[in-house]
């Protein structure tokens, strides 16, 4: 029997959003038959999946995010093979990965519905039995592309609304770890209680590991004294530690022990790290554009830890289960967007859907000393000190 759907409030920033989730909730029953006749087919239970997308955002982290319920959802429904839809840039994070059978690098855009020339036909020639829709904070795109490619199973929440386009719902727990959201989804379609670690998984092959064992060597990093990776560089728009106070931090930290920096970025990113290596002298290396990101993680596997703002190499960080200290991303819920493995520590302060001018404020408070200290102490293979 269908379930009654009610909206969140609370989960709703801005009040036009409110009225257009209950405008789609009144809207439903149309929603549901417009879908039906769009896909032509019949919904059915997971056990008859064969072929499954999975749509979410495509920055390199919220890919990650995915990554570790995988096997979960292949271990769940073994019968049904998984296209992950994404854009080419975050494409090598899945490339190898057991547990999805092809990699689709279409997306354009921060939306799903953006999609490279001709890519809308392969979609929809995949004939698929379900996508699943795993945005948790603008998931209209999803659900509008998983009807338009004809799925008859689409798998989403329904806290905004739009309950009309889905057919297997998920209830949200929020506010909880953007990986967890992903989590709650698997574990729904495939009967699970969804209580598996949420350490993302990355595959360096051969040729990304010995990538970076040349880029190690080359900027001799082979000399003996610990590294630190540091990424100070973001595609996100807002909500941004300071770069200076990273730095800060290392140069606190090098006040009590040696260590060489390697600077981490795009090609895009090399003159501005360079600026960055200049104030650290002449012990700091800059790897900007010059590995792949699976090559990436195999560096970064290589050093003490991870130093970083909340962006892809943090989840690249722990995937390969090196400590992470990252300051995260502020404009976000604190919940949401906070640690979500063991073997990572949050240096921001409290404070969450901030401003960037209140995050320069907050990024204030952060003692580069205290955060130093911890460093040093992960560095040394010690428990770091209480936050």
């Amino acid at each position: 029997s269908r379930r009654d759907f009610s909206l969140n409030s609370a989960l709703f920033r801005h009040a036009h959003n409110r009225w257009l989730g209950a405008a789609s909730e009144a809207a439903a029953p149309l929603l549901r038959l417009a879908a039906s006749g769009v896909t032509g087919r019949k919904t059915s239970p997971p056990s008859e999946w064969r072929r499954g997308l999975i749509l979410s955002h495509n920055h390199m982290g919220d890919v990650l995010y995915r990554t570790c319920s995988l096997p979960a959802l292949r271990a769940g429904l073994p019968h049904c093979n998984w296209s992950f839809l994404t854009s080419p840039a975050s494409a090598d994070v899945l490339n190898g990965n057991p547990d999805v059978h092809e990699v689709l690098p279409w997306n354009t855009n921060e939306d799903s519905w953006g999609l490279s020339p001709g890519s809308f036909p392969r979609l929809r020639e995949r004939d698929f039995d379900v996508v699943l829709c795993s945005n948790s904070l603008r998931y209209y795109p999803d659900l509008l592309l998983a009807t338009a490619v004809g799925a008859p199973n689409r798998v989403a929440f329904t806290h905004k609304g739009l309950s009309g386009l889905v057919t297997h719902p998920v209830d949200i727990d929020f506010p909880s770890a953007y990986a967890a959201y992903f989590r709650s989804i698997v574990a729904s379609v495939t009967g699970t209680d969804g209580d598996w670690p949420l350490r993302p998984r990355v595959f360096p092959d051969d040729h990304a590991e010995a990538a970076a064992a040349e880029v190690w060597l080359r900027g001799g990093l082979d000399k003996g004294a610990p590294v630190i990776a540091c990424s100070i560089t973001t595609r996100q728009k807002s909500g941004n530690f300071p770069g200076d106070t990273i730095l800060d931090i290392l140069v606190a930290a090098r006040e009590h022990a040696a260590f060489r920096v390697a600077l981490l970025g795009t090609l895009g990113d090399r003159e501005t790290l360079a600026q960055f290596a200049a104030r650290l002298g002449k012990d700091a290396v800059v790897i900007a554009g010059d590995l792949t990101i699976r090559g990436l993680a195999a560096f970064i596997r290589r050093c003490a830890l991870l130093l970083t703002l909340d962006s892809g190499p943090r989840h690249l960080g722990n995937a390969v289960g090196v400590p992470v200290f990252f300051a995260r991303n502020m404009s976000h819920s604190r919940t949401e967007a906070g640690v979500y493995c063991d073997t990572e520590i949050d240096i921001a302060p409290e404070g969450e859907y901030l401003s960037d001018e209140q995050i320069m404020r907050m990024a204030r408070m952060v003692s580069p000393a205290a955060v130093a200290s911890r460093i040093v102490a992960a560095m040394r293979g010690g428990e770091a000190p209480p936050r």
